[in-house]
């Protein structure tokens, strides 16, 4: 058995018998670990909702049954109720493309000790799973155009770059995304329209290379050059103390492949279902315009509620879905690490905690609070975004991938490795995924 052909077969074992490819996704990120996954066949699936009873009550039978008699037709066929009623959500599957390089020299010289070499080579292939989970939750859990932060071109001769918050506000907690070694793109936009470009343009978009990173800072140093030292942002980027949106290069939505920003698609994000501001779009083949609660519910935070600290604009939340939206369930709130913290402190000086790490489960990554629904879970994620928090009902929002959470690229033969070039191989994985949230009025949002 050849050398290659020996690493294929042993990783192969390994990932089948001792460490599944999907369990070090979940390691990334409290959320992802706890949605339900599964894999479904077909290009495009589709999920049956039912937003209001179709059934006919009132106090003579006519009545009743001219209720019951209107057809619905919005894509649930002649389920009953009105077509505003119930519908499906139609929804197509994205695509998420990795590539890890493993030197055919590494390879060779650790021919003598083959058990020495594939605990390294384990190693960062495991980081290389890992890794697609960071990133799949930033995905999801990001903007629709797939923005990985706003930033400030603070010095263009030394390279500097500040991260921003979505106000331009100075904030690092976006710090945790970016890393030595990235290719970085920019747009004067966020990338949610086919109408945004990248910088200066999409035929030549400029790239920039990262450095260094100062987390404590929230700061990036880049360079224009790929292979050079030189600090320097890129030119066609804008001028010093312009605000500019980053994406890591294949990540602005506008320019990955197909024709509407439907099917330009990684994945669906939490924000394309929970929307910021009320849709009117149709998403999935459904009309979100007749009824607001199709793309989720927006806490109000204005007036006396604005002034709330976050765990009790968590309780209000809960009394505005059952009050407003019937809702029935204890959520799970999505806060980032910093604010959950926060919360978790509140509770303390209140006396609801008795101690920072008491009454935590999940790994103390979660905290409990009753709610007018029950007791609900606080679950701290680092790739939240900080300025709001989400509410959701987990067990309504679905995972599903064609071959693999993710998978590994098979089609040359080898089931975990290929060789890309005469020096090199290269282990690939590769995703097919697709976010559906059954039913968006049972999940919210509102600003911390």
């Amino acid at each position: 058995m050849s050398l290659g052909s020996w690493a294929d077969a042993a990783l192969h074992q390994y990932y089948e018998e001792v460490q599944e490819l999907h369990t070090l996704v979940g390691r990334a990120s409290p959320l992802v670990d706890r949605l339900s996954k599964s894999a479904v066949e077909g290009a495009v699936t589709g999920e049956f909702f039912t937003l209001s009873g179709g059934m006919g009550i009132a106090g003579d039978l006519a009545s009743a049954q001219e209720v019951a008699g209107q057809v619905g037709t919005n894509g649930a066929g002649t389920a009953p109720g009105a077509a505003s009623h119930d519908g499906e959500w139609l929804l197509p599957t994205g695509q998420i493309e990795t590539s890890l390089r493993i030197k055919y020299k590494d390879l060779v010289a650790g021919k003598t000790n083959k058990g020495a070499y594939l605990r390294n080579l384990t190693h960062a292939t495991d980081k290389h799973g890992e890794y697609f989970g960071e990133r799949f939750a930033q995905i999801i859990l990001g903007s629709s155009g797939y923005r990985f932060s706003l930033a400030d071109l603070t010095n263009m001769g030394t390279g500097v770059i500040t991260l921003l918050d979505a106000a331009g506000n100075v904030d690092a907690t976006n710090i945790a995304n970016f890393y030595r070694g990235q290719v970085l793109v920019a747009s004067a936009n966020d990338g949610t329209s086919l109408s945004h470009t990248l910088l200066p343009s999409n035929i030549a978009a400029q790239r920039a290379y990262v450095l260094s990173v100062d987390r404590d800072a929230g700061t990036l140093v880049v360079s224009d050059t790929p292979g050079s030292t030189t600090p320097e942002i890129p030119a066609g980027w804008g001028t010093v103390g312009a605000d500019v949106s980053i994406f890591p290069l294949g990540q602005f939505k506008p320019t990955l492949p197909g024709s509407t920003l439907t099917n330009k698609l990684l994945c669906q994000t939490l924000s394309d279902w929970i929307t910021p501001a009320v849709a009117t779009d149709t998403f999935g083949t459904v009309d979100r315009s007749v009824d607001s609660a199709l793309s989720g519910v927006r806490i109000p935070t204005t007036g006396p509620i604005g002034s709330l600290s976050p765990e009790h604009k968590i309780g209000f939340s809960a009394s505005y879905m059952q009050s407003r939206f019937a809702g029935r369930k204890a959520l799970t709130y999505v806060a980032q690490s910093e604010v959950w913290f926060g919360i978790v402190r509140s509770l303390h000086a209140q006396g609801l905690v008795s101690d920072i790490g008491a009454m935590l489960t999940g790994g103390a990554r979660s905290v409990q609070i009753a709610t007018v629904n029950g007791m609900a879970e606080i679950i701290a994620e680092p790739h939240q975004d900080p300025t709001f928090i989400y509410g959701l009902d987990l067990p309504e929002i679905m995972i599903r991938h064609l071959d693999g959470l993710p998978g590994v690229a098979n089609a040359d033969g080898l089931e975990m490795l290929r060789q890309a070039d005469s020096n090199d191989l290269e282990f690939r994985l590769i995703c097919f995924p697709q976010m559906i949230v059954r039913e968006p009025w049972l999940h919210c949002r509102f600003a911390v």
